[in-house]
C-alpha cells in the first residue's frame, strides 16, 4: 500500500507527502522485528557513517548469520561493498535483498550505480528504470 501511493503522490509532485511516505517506508524496511538485530544494524549503519567500513561489513555478515531473510541486511552489506568498491560483491547482496523485497528502490538504484561503475550500461538503466 505505501509502493501505491509513494506512486501516487511522486506523479502528482507532492513533496512533503512523498516524503513522509518514504520515511514510513524505511522504517519498515530498517524493522528486523528483533530488537537485538535491530540495535547491531544501527551499530553497522553508525560504522558506515564513520567511515569504518571494514568494522560495519564485519557486523552486517553477523546480522545476515542471524537473520538471513532480513533484506536490509543485505542492502546494508551491499552499501559496504560499494564503500570499498567491490561492485560484483554488492551486486549480489543487492540481488539477494531484492529477492526478499523486490519493490525496494533504494536498492535498485544501488545496484544501478554498481552496474554502472562494473561499465554495465543497459543494467545499471534498468535498474534505475525499476526504481
Amino acid at each position: 500500500a505505501l509502493h501505491a501511493a509513494l506512486l501516487a503522490v511522486a506523479e502528482n509532485g507532492e513533496g512533503e507527502l512523498q516524503g513522509a511516505i518514504e520515511d514510513a517506508l524505511r522504517s519498515c524496511w530498517e524493522d528486523s522485528g528483533d530488537a537485538k538485530v535491530n540495535a547491531e544494524m544501527a551499530e553497522g549503519v553508525q560504522l558506515l557513517d564513520d567511515q569504518k567500513v571494514d568494522e560495519a561489513l564485519q557486523i552486517f555478515t553477523g546480522v545476515l548469520g542471524k537473520a538471513p531473510g532480513f533484506a536490509e541486511a543485505w542492502h546494508k552489506r551491499s552499501i559496504a561493498y560499494f564503500a570499498q568498491k567491490n561492485f560484483k560483491e554488492a551486486v549480489e547482496d543487492c540481488r539477494k535483498a531484492l529477492e526478499i523485497r523486490p519493490l525496494h528502490y533504494w536498492c535498485l538504484t544501488g545496484m544501478g550505480t554498481c552496474h554502472y561503475e562494473l561499465g554495465e550500461k543497459e543494467k545499471a538503466m534498468e535498474c534505475w528504470k525499476a526504481a
